[in-house]
Order: structure tokens, then C-alpha cells, then sequence
């Protein structure tokens, strides 16, 4: 340092000396750093402390007593602060000035923040080597520095973050300018007196307008007349209101294009307020495009309803056009089925028989399907017996599954409702299709026997059918796709067992309609179990069978046999009132306790058993009762010996059982069971009656059918079944032979030229007097449904489909024609002879309806017919000596109208005897026409001369 302590002023002057206080007297500098305000202290080169001067002890807290000189100059600092006096002191010996700033430890312990300068005293009479360290407190300058310090810190942070909020606000500002921009929809602001604020760019797109030609103006420019008023008393509801809701909802409304055209706009309207002031912002989305959508939607709903009414037209025509050659293949099978035939062509026609129904289920099954996936399938709900249902069922699939050697049981709960409401022709369908998959996928042929098993179980408000078979089973892979349609388990499932593939896809659907749900579970090798579970609609209102046996007061005894079908004979026969105990393990041990008052029940026995089981309970027969259960097939109770009844198990009805038990304990007599169905009554006559014998009884049938196919089919079956017929190609020519008269029954196509069967069919119904009602009987290839509820109501009284099987034509005539109905049941006596009728061989009544009462054209026409007639009658009689039959049914035919029209009617109807003859190229038939009509015509030549001349002599025909 160069500079002593007076020189820098350390030592105030009113610390000076007063002795030195004279004017001129100099001022030492020890004088100066004694007055001095600042802690000084003289330092050695190694850093102790050699004097203190100034205000050293009070800044340094030294208590009275102590003296700081000696001590080290590095004690009143910390270890990283003891760098900086070390670096200070090393400045200072160095001949330079340093300075810090540290946290300086007192001697009272306490801290303060110091200012310390250091510097060389190299003046005399300083000891070479010494420091000057002049220290000032800043304690209350440091804690400002750092206050100001974080306050400039969180200054600077503010700015940054409201640098950071405006950055953030400028880039939000400019996206929802950007989205704003790109919106689709038009954003327009108005204040509340509707003057334009803002808008965005789709105005333009959207109305044709620049932003500046709208922006400043009313938006009234914008809106249509009606929509202006709307306007106005939004506004003035909205200075009424408080609050900023929306004043209402998005509703269409009509804007004003630049060009001058609407344009459909939705506008939805939102408020808000700012700086005192109400706005508006209406949100404008263009709905010309909704508009075409909606027009487009309307036009696609409209043809696809087109569609779906040539969908169904097209069910319809392919149901009959299909139906219709079917028809004639397998009727003339039937019919070729009832000539006489070999054993080699016998098996040949059943062949073709089973292959032609099996083509007719697989159209089913495709029209079904169709159907259902058209939306065209509509379900029935009528009351139904299920037990019913179920056993005809099985009754219709015994032969098949007698035929691959399946064992068929059936058991219905008896806790289910005698009577439920459901469809029953879709009900049977799934009935029938997952019961003949369970017989076509069961063992056959092998040593394991197959074994179809249907269940029927009530549920709380719904009903299950389940159908288990022991057959070869399927994957989860093949269950997964199980019912998709024209889809099988595996590739060879179709080789082996046939099949579309569509038969559990038609369950499914069926099932899906009805409200249930279709579960299926099996194994491979083991079988597999379909169970349905379906909503149970019970019929309240039906009486139960006042003739049901009971078996009240009687007890059975279940012995031998399987367990569950035991089981299920229990459940039987307590349903009927009997007491079951059982199953026993020995019988005849169980029974000598009481054996008058209990019924054995044995079985189920196989064929093999069934003898020792009989000879044992013949042994014992008049002092038990027992009722031995065989398999089999035959479905009536029989009695074997007094109080010993036999019955078989496949299929066991549970009427048939109680028929057996109480059969054995003498409350029943053993008959043919009414269920049982009854043998056909009719036989095949040796010859059907005769056109004239069945007109006169009352039976001749009428056949109204356009196609040829079909006409030669009903016919033949018509004369197989012994009955004669009439053939009219449409309706009006059958309309005109019914009102001739003569005949008992109509059985008519519906879709035929001219007139349909429905017109035909309400045409007789007008035209009837209110003596009799002729039976009509439709007969259509339309199997669609509802077909048959339209021909009801048209007044017909029953519906047959084609193909037309024998059995079901013979039915519908037994019934409509029950009241007559041995006329066709014996060979028909010869008409009498032509020469013996008691009326003219022409009656003038008939012409004179067709042409009046003009005799000159009544002449006219009775020398044409007679010029006409026996020319033709004599070419027939010659065809049918030579057995040319197309010929002489030609002539027959053609013959045959002329005849009726002129009155002839017994030279028509031997005409028509002698078509029919022609038809199944009978030859003794036409022998016998032939003959009677040689008789006819030798009375036409007899009466003809005698007619003439009535003519000529009637005062009327000189007019």
C-alpha cells in the first residue's frame, strides 16, 4: 500500500487526539484508524492478527478481558471463504489491493456479511511483511442486494411468463383463426341490433359474399321474408330476457344466395357478452347436401322396397314354377307306383320316388332360406298341443330311423302345458330338421346301435327341446361354423350323409324369430346334443279331457331295465295318479309281500329277453299284474294273458303306457287305440264310375287346370282313387261346365288364364243357391305363406300344394265328399242302355237358353249337330275298334262340347266316359262306351225325324 492511514482518511476526525487538535498540529495515522468506523486489523505474513484498531473489537464482538492480537486472521472465517482471505492476504503481500466479501464468524458466535479490503503497509515504521485488512460491515447492504436480487429473479420470471402467455395467446389467437377460417360451416356475430361483426371465409363459399360485403351490415340481407319476422321476435324476445342461455336450438331456415336463390341452412344460435354489450353467434351449416342425401336415402329405401316386392314375386314364381314339374314327376310316380309292376321296377319307382322328394326338400329348404333372409318369413301363433306336435313327429321319422336301425325315444315332461301358443308348421320344421340330422349322423351299420334321444322340459317362463344322438360328434371347429348357411362339419360330410348345408342355418333363423336361442354341445366319437329354449305361451282357457285315464289308487313297481328311461316311465305314471316305488333290484322278492294290489313294470327289455320275460310273467299270470316293456316299434299295448300287457318303448306314448298299465289291472279293454291311424278306407275300384253314373251321384269332380302335365296327373289319381272327372283348361270354361250342373266338387288351380281360381271361386259362391254348397278345393305349386288364408277367404274349403301325393287327395275327398262316399268305393253298373232312357236323346230346353226362342236358327243348328254327329260318332266307334286312342279321345273330346251345347247330354257324357277310357287305355271301358254310344246314335237317327218335324209344324217357325 502507498498510502498510509491518515492519507486514506481512515480515522475521522472526531476521534482525533485533542492535543493534536491545534491548528497546524499533524495527525498521526494511528489517530485515524483509532477514530476509524471500520474494523481494522494488522495482519503478518502468515496471517495473525498484530494489531486491531478502529472499530475492530466492537465489529468483532471481543469480550472486556480478551485481546484479539495474536490469534489467526483465517479463525473468523469459514473453510470456502478461508480461500478468499487467503487469496486476499497473498494479493496484499504481493504488493496489490484485495478484496472480499465473506460471512465473518464473531467472537460472541454470531455472523455478519463484511466488505475487507486488504494492502501492503510497506511504510516506516511498519514491520516488513505486514497487511492492512480494513473490514465494513454490510450485513443489512447484503440481505437489499439479495432482496433485490429476487426481486429482479421474479421479475424477469413474470416477463418471461407473460412473454411465454402472449406467445401461447398469439399462436391460440391464430389456430382458431385458422380453424375459424377453415370451417366448413358460416360464423357470423351480430350485436343486438343485428348488425354483421364478424364473419368468417365460408361465408363466401357458402352465400357468395366477400367478408367486407357483409362485415358493418344488418343481417336481415342474409334471410328470406318469413325468416326475417323470425328475426325481429328474436331480437325483441332477447331484450326482454336475461342471462346468456341460447335463445333456441339449430332449426332449418332459408338464405339469401348473392346470386338471389335459396340455399336449406341449419341454424343454430349462441350468445355471450362483452365489455356491457350483448352478441350473437349463429353457426350457418349448408344442408343442400343433407337435402340430396335425404333425396337419394328416400330413393334407395323406395327400391329396395321394389326389391324386396320382386324378391317376393320372384319366391313366389320360382315356389310354383318349380312345383308345378315336380308335381308331374311325382305324381305320375304314384301313379306308376299303383300299375302292376315287377319287383325290379317296383324298386326302380321307389327309387325315383325318394330321389324326387329328396330334390323337393332340398327347394324347400332353399326357398325357406330365401325367405327368412329376405325378411319374407312371417310366424303363425296359434294353440297347439306340444306332446302332439312332438309325437307325430316322431311318428313321421320312425321309418327312417327304423331304416338305419336307430333306436327313437321320446319323453315330454309332464309339468308342460297340454296346450302352448306357438307356429306350428316352423315349430314341426325344426322339429323335423334336428331330428333327422340326429338320425342321418347316428351309427348305422355297425356294431354300436344308434340312439336319437328328443326331450321336451318346462322351464319357469319358457320350455327347452333337446335332440342327443350317439353319433360321430363334432369339433369346436366345426360348432364355431356350424350354422352358417350351405356350410357342413367337414369336407366329406356332404359325400357321406347329403345334404345343402342349410338345415340347422333355417333352425337357427326359425328359432331366432320364435324369441329363443339354439345351444349345441358334443363330442367327437360320443354324439352331440341340440337344445332349443323358447318363450311359453300357455293357453288358459282349455278343458282338460274328461275321458284321460288315471290311475289313481294304483302302484307300479319299476324293475330292471335303464335307469333314466325308468326314470322317465316314473315321471309318467305319476303325472297319471299311480304311486311308483322303485327301481327294485328283485322283483318277485319286492312283490310276494303284497302282490295283488301293485303292477310290475319290466323292461326295457331287448327282443332276445322279451321271450323269458313273457314266459316268466305267464307263469305267474292271475296273480300280478305286469306290464313288460320290449324295444320295438309297434306302438299299441297288447295283451299277451290275463294281467299281462306288453308294449314297445321306441317312441313310448305316455297315453299308450296308462292305456297298458290299466289294461292290466283291468280298468281298460284293450282296442286300436284312437291314435293310431286308421287304414286307408278306400279300395281301388276295378273301374271308376262312368261320367253320367258319377254326375247322377252327385261325385263327379270337376278339374279346373291350364297345365297339360298336371291335367293327365289328377286325373289319373282321380281314377286310381275311383273317381271320375271332368277337365276344364281355366277358369271360364270351368265356370261354364259348373253351371250346367251335375257336379260334386271343384278342384281348381289359383293362377290360371282367363280366370283365376280365386274369381272362379267367388264367382261360384255368388252364383249358388241356398240349397247346397259345392266343395272347391285349391290345388296351386305356390307354397308361399298366406297363399292359403287368401283362398279361404275367395270361398274355398280346402288347400292342397303340389306335388300332389295320393294319400292327401284321397283325404280331401273322403271329407268333402263324405256324404256320398261309396260311389267310387265299388265297380260302377253299367249305365242302361241309350235306347231305355226316358227323355229325348236332345233336350231343345238347353238350346233354346243359348240361343233363345228363334226356331229357325234352332233348326238350323239341329240339322248342322245331326249332319255333324254320326259322321263322327261312327270315326270314334272305328278308332276304338282299332284301339286308336289319341284319336278317339280327340274326337271324343271335340264331340263331347259340341253335344252339351245342343242339349245331348247323354251323347256328351259318353263322350267323356270315353276320353277317360282313352286315358288309361282301358280297353273293356271303351268297348262298353263304345257300345252305348252305338245306342245313343240309333236313337238320335229314331227321335231326329220326329224333332224336325216338331219344328217344322210349330206355328212359331213361320216367323
Amino acid at each position: 500500500m502507498t498510502r498510509d492511514a491518515d492519507s486514506q482518511g481512515l480515522v475521522p476526525a472526531a476521534q482525533r487526539p485533542a492535543a493534536s487538535c491545534s491548528p497546524g498540529a499533524p495527525v498521526s495515522a494511528q489517530q485515524i484508524a483509532a477514530a476509524s468506523q471500520d474494523c481494522i486489523v494488522v495482519l503478518d505474513a502468515e496471517g495473525r492478527i498484530v494489531q486491531v484498531e478502529g472499530a475492530a473489537r466492537d465489529m468483532l464482538r471481543v469480550p472486556a478481558g480478551q485481546e484479539p492480537a495474536g490469534g489467526s486472521w483465517f479463525d473468523l472465517w469459514s473453510a470456502d471463504e478461508g480461500h478468499a482471505a487467503q487469496a486476499a492476504l497473498d494479493q496484499a503481500l504481493a504488493g496489490e489491493v484485495g478484496r472480499f466479501r465473506a460471512f465473518v464468524r464473531r467472537w460472541d458466535g454470531s455472523f455478519a456479511w463484511w466488505d475487507v479490503q486488504t494492502s501492503p503497509l510497506g511504510a516506516d515504521p511498519s514491520p516488513p511483511g505486514q497487511v492492512l485488512a480494513v473490514a465494513r460491515e454490510i450485513t443489512g447492504q447484503h440481505d437489499a442486494e439479495l432482496r433485490t436480487q429476487a426481486l429482479a429473479a421474479d421479475l424477469a420470471l413474470r416477463v418471461r411468463q407473460h412473454q411465454g402467455a402472449l406467445a401461447e395467446l398469439n399462436e391460440k389467437e391464430q389456430e382458431h383463426r385458422a380453424l375459424l377460417d377453415n370451417l366448413n360451416d358460416c360464423v357470423i356475430s351480430i350485436d343486438q341490433a343485428g348488425t354483421i361483426r364478424s364473419a368468417n371465409p365460408a361465408v363466401s363459399r357458402m352465400l357468395g359474399y366477400r367478408i367486407d360485403e357483409v362485415v358493418g351490415r344488418n343481417v336481415s340481407m342474409l334471410m328470406t321474408a318469413e325468416d326475417r319476422m323470425r328475426y325481429r321476435g328474436f331480437l325483441r324476445l332477447q331484450a326482454s330476457r336475461a342471462g346468456t342461455a341460447p335463445a333456441f336450438d339449430a332449426h332449418s331456415v332459408r338464405a339469401i344466395h348473392r346470386s338471389g336463390k335459396t340455399v336449406p341452412l341449419e341454424l343454430s344460435i349462441s350468445q355471450y357478452s362483452a365489455h356491457g354489450e350483448r352478441f350473437f353467434i349463429g353457426t350457418l351449416r349448408d344442408l343442400s347436401e343433407r337435402e340430396r342425401l335425404i333425396q337419394d336415402l328416400t330413393r334407395a329405401r323406395v327400391e329396395a322396397e321394389q326389391a324386396n316386392h320382386a324378391k317376393s314375386a320372384f319366391l313366389a314364381a320360382m315356389s310354383h314354377e318349380i312345383r308345378t314339374p315336380m308335381n308331374g314327376v311325382i305324381g305320375m310316380i304314384e301313379v306308376l307306383a299303383h300299375s302292376a309292376l315287377n319287383d325290379t321296377q317296383t324298386d326302380a319307382v321307389q327309387t325315383i320316388r325318394e330321389s324326387a322328394f329328396s330334390l323337393l326338400g332340398l327347394i324347400d329348404e332353399i326357398l325357406d332360406f330365401s325367405k327368412i333372409e329376405a325378411g319374407h318369413m312371417q310366424l303363425e301363433c296359434e294353440p297347439v298341443n306340444l306332446r302332439d306336435l312332438a309325437e307325430q313327429v316322431c311318428d313321421n321319422l320312425l321309418p327312417v330311423a327304423r331304416h338305419r336301425g336307430t333306436q327313437l325315444s321320446l319323453y315330454v315332461d309332464p309339468s308342460l302345458p297340454a296346450w302352448i301358443y306357438t307356429d306350428p308348421v316352423r315349430l314341426r320344421q325344426v322339429l323335423v330338421n334336428l331330428m333327422g340330422n340326429s338320425i342321418k349322423f347316428s351309427p348305422s351299420g355297425s356294431d354300436k346301435q344308434g340312439r336319437v334321444e328328443v326331450r321336451m322340459h318346462a322351464l319357469s317362463d319358457s320350455y327347452s327341446i333337446s335332440v342327443s344322438d350317439n353319433g360321430i360328434g363334432m369339433s369346436d371347429e366345426v360348432i364355431a361354423g356350424l350354422f352358417s348357411p350351405f356350410k357342413q362339419g367337414e369336407a366329406s360330410t356332404t359325400r357321406r350323409f347329403g345334404g345343402t348345408g342349410l338345415g340347422l342355418a333355417i333352425c337357427k333363423r326359425l328359432v331366432d324369430l320364435m324369441g329363443g336361442s339354439i345351444k349345441v354341445s358334443s363330442r367327437l366319437s360320443i354324439g352331440s346334443t341340440f337344445a332349443v329354449f323358447l318363450p311359453m305361451a300357455r293357453v288358459d282357457a282349455v278343458e282338460e279331457d274328461a275321458k284321460a285315464l288315471r290311475l289313481d289308487g294304483i302302484t307300479c313297481v319299476l324293475a330292471d331295465g335303464d335307469v333314466d328311461e325308468l326314470i322317465d316311465i316314473g315321471d309318467y305314471l305319476r303325472a297319471a295318479g299311480a304311486d311308483v316305488i322303485g327301481p327294485v333290484d328283485d322283483l318277485d322278492a319286492f312283490l310276494s309281500e303284497s302282490p295283488s294290489q301293485r303292477v310290475a313294470i319290466e323292461g326295457i327289455a331287448n327282443r332276445a329277453e322279451q321271450g323269458r320275460l313273457l314266459e316268466n310273467a305267464r307263469a305267474r299270470s292271475g296273480t300280478q299284474a305286469r306290464v313288460i316293456i320290449t324295444r320295438g316299434n309297434r306302438r299299441a299295448p297288447r295283451l299277451e294273458a290275463e294281467g299281462i300287457v306288453s308294449l314297445d318303448s321306441n317312441i313310448l306314448r305316455r297315453d299308450a303306457l296308462i292305456r297298458a298299465v290299466a289294461a292290466a289291472t283291468g280298468h281298460f279293454t284293450i282296442t286300436k287305440p284312437a291314435w293310431i291311424p286308421a287304414a286307408p278306407s278306400r279300395t281301388k275300384p276295378a273301374l271308376p264310375p262312368s261320367v253320367a253314373a258319377a254326375r247322377a251321384a252327385g261325385q263327379l269332380v270337376l278339374v279346373a287346370e291350364d297345365d297339360a302335365i298336371n291335367q293327365k296327373v289328377i286325373l289319373r289319381q282321380l281314377d286310381i282313387l275311383g273317381y271320375a272327372a271332368e277337365v276344364a283348361g281355366n277358369g271360364e270354361e270351368a265356370l261354364a261346365l259348373w253351371r250346367k250342373g251335375g257336379f260334386g266338387m271343384l278342384i281348381t288351380d289359383l293362377h290360371m288364364p282367363l280366370m283365376d281360381g280365386y274369381t272362379l271361386a267367388r264367382s261360384i259362391r255368388e252364383e249358388e243357391s241356398g240349397d247346397g254348397r259345392m266343395p272347391i278345393i285349391a290345388l296351386t305349386a305356390n307354397a308361399l305363406r298366406g297363399e292359403a288364408a287368401t283362398a279361404f277367404a275367395a270361398g274355398m274349403d280346402d288347400y292342397l300344394t303340389k306335388p300332389l301325393r295320393l294319400k292327401q287327395l284321397e283325404a280331401a275327398l273322403e271329407k268333402h265328399l263324405a256324404d256320398s262316399a261309396g260311389a267310387g268305393a265299388a265297380p260302377a253298373a253299367p249305365a242302361p242302355p241309350a235306347h231305355a232312357s226316358d227323355g229325348p236323346i236332345i233336350d231343345l230346353a238347353v238350346l233354346r237358353n243359348l240361343i233363345g226362342d228363334d226356331e229357325a236358327a234352332i233348326q238350323e243348328l239341329l240339322s248342322a249337330y245331326c249332319t255333324m254327329a254320326p259322321p263322327s260318332i261312327k270315326d270314334m266307334l272305328a278308332m276304338a275298334r282299332v284301339r286308336d286312342y289319341a284319336r278317339a279321345s280327340a274326337e271324343a273330346h271335340r264331340l263331347k262340347s259340341s253335344s252339351r251345347a245342343m242339349g245331348a247330354a247323354l251323347i256328351a257324357d259318353l263322350c267323356a266316359d270315353i276320353e277317360d277310357a282313352c286315358r288309361r287305355q282301358d280297353a273293356g271301358g271303351l268297348d262298353s262306351c263304345a257300345s252305348r254310344l252305338a245306342d245313343a246314335l240309333a236313337q238320335l237317327h229314331d227321335e231326329l225325324p220326329v224333332l224336325l218335324a216338331t219344328r217344322r209344324m210349330d206355328p212359331g217357325s213361320e216367323r
